[in-house]
C-alpha cells in the first residue's frame, strides 16, 4: 500500500493579500511539480470549511496530501531543492502552525469515478489491545461500514489510513486511525450519519465506542487534486 505524505499550516493574518496568489501557484505549480516525479501518484489541496456537523480538534486551514510509495519519496523531492521556490520567504513569514505526518494507506474503495467536491475526515483514537481485536476491528470497518456509508449518496470512495510516526515528522502528529470520505458536500456526509441514527444505530455500531478514547469529524473542500502530472 502507499503512503500519504500531510501537510497542514495556518496562514497569518497579515498574509491575506498574498494568500490566492500563493495559493493558486501551489496548486498549479508546485504540486504538479512534485506529482510528475518517479515515486508519487496524486496529490490534494485541501482547504477547512465550517459546517455544524464537524466536531473536535478541526486542525488547520489548509492541508496538502501527496501519495507516494514511499516515505522517501517525499523526502527525495525535498532534497532535490527549496521546495517552495519564489515563495520561500513567503513561506517563512506568512505560514504558521505546520505540521508534518505520514500515514499508510490500509483501505481504498470506490464506488464511483467521480470526483467529489469535499474531503469528510473522521480522525480517532481507540484502545486496541491485540493483534486479534485490531484484525476485528479492521474487518469491521472495512467490510461493514465503509461499505455501508459509500452506498449513501453523494458519497465517491473512501480511504482509512493509520499514523506511521517518522524522524521527518513536524508538529503534532495527531489521531492514529483516519477515514477519509471524499463527498460531494458535507450535508451528504451529515444526512449519512443522520439516516443511521434514525434506523436506530448506535455510534460505532454499539461495538467500538467503549475503545474510542478521542475523535473528531472535519470537513475539507478540495481546492485542486492532481494525478498523473494534470492539475484540476
Amino acid at each position: 500500500m502507499s503512503v500519504f505524505s500531510i501537510v497542514r499550516a495556518n496562514v497569518a493574518a497579515g498574509a491575506a493579500g498574498d494568500a490566492r496568489e500563493f495559493l493558486r501557484w501551489w496548486a498549479d505549480e508546485h504540486q504538479p511539480e512534485y506529482v510528475a516525479m518517479d515515486g508519487f501518484r496524486r496529490a490534494w489541496l485541501l482547504e477547512r470549511v465550517d459546517h455544524p456537523h464537524a466536531r473536535g480538534e478541526q486542525g488547520q486551514a489548509y492541508t496538502a496530501v501527496y501519495e507516494v510509495d514511499a516515505i522517501d519519496d517525499f523526502h527525495r523531492a525535498l532534497d532535490a531543492g527549496p521546495p517552495w521556490g519564489p515563495w520561500q520567504r513567503y513561506v517563512d513569514e506568512w505560514l504558521v502552525d505546520w505540521t508534518r505526518t505520514y500515514r499508510a494507506k490500509t483501505t481504498e474503495q470506490t464506488k464511483d469515478e467521480r470526483a467529489g467536491a469535499h474531503w469528510a475526515v473522521v480522525a480517532a483514537d481507540f484502545e486496541l489491545e491485540t493483534a486479534a481485536e485490531r484484525r476485528r476491528f479492521d474487518a469491521w470497518y472495512d467490510e461493514r461500514h465503509l461499505p455501508e456509508l459509500l452506498a449513501n449518496p453523494g458519497f465517491h470512495r473512501a480511504w482509512r489510513m493509520r499514523l506511521t510516526p517518522h524522524e521527518g515528522d513536524l508538529g503534532a502528529r495527531g489521531h492514529t486511525f483516519w477515514a477519509v470520505y471524499e463527498v460531494d458536500s458535507p450535508d451528504h456526509f451529515a444526512a449519512a450519519r443522520q439516516r443511521r441514527l434514525e434506523a436506530g444505530v448506535e455510534p460505532w455500531d454499539g461495538i467500538w465506542g467503549e475503545r474510542l478514547r478521542d475523535w473528531s469529524i472535519s470537513f475539507h473542500r478540495v481546492r485542486n487534486r492532481v494525478a498523473d502530472g494534470v492539475s484540476g
